[in-house]
């Protein structure tokens, strides 16, 4: 049926073409949603890696994501992120100082898309 619409030259003003258009309009915008959520980050040992946890209710390990982190301490940095359960993303921090950082809470925002 979609194929049909886009061949047609669709009459702005007809209520049966807006209706065909917005029948099929959900098959072209992928689901995106955001979720700010606080994360208390864990101790990050001296020149090491830390992979940790955080709760994103509606995440799915097929979704695709972006994670945006403000105010890390310097020296602490955000390497990577994967989706590593149904509502729970994992985060991969590096602190490259010779001591331990202990972040504390961190707010995070999480932009997600459903994926076919």
């Amino acid at each position: 049926m979609a194929g049909r619409l886009l061949k047609k030259t669709l009459d702005p003003f007809s209520m049966e073409d807006i209706e065909k258009w917005l029948g099929v309009l959900p098959n072209y915008i992928p689901d995106t949603q955001q979720r700010s959520v606080t994360m208390n980050i864990a101790s990050v040992a001296a020149n090491s890696y830390s992979s940790q946890t955080v709760a994103v209710k509606g995440l799915k390990t097929t979704n695709t994501t972006e994670v945006q982190i403000l105010g890390l301490t310097t020296d602490l940095h955000y390497i990577n992120h994967f989706v590593s359960a149904a509502d729970t993303l994992t985060i991969l921090f590096y602190n490259d100082t010779a001591g331990a950082i202990v972040e504390g809470n961190t707010n995070i925002r999480v932009t997600f898309t459903a994926t076919a």
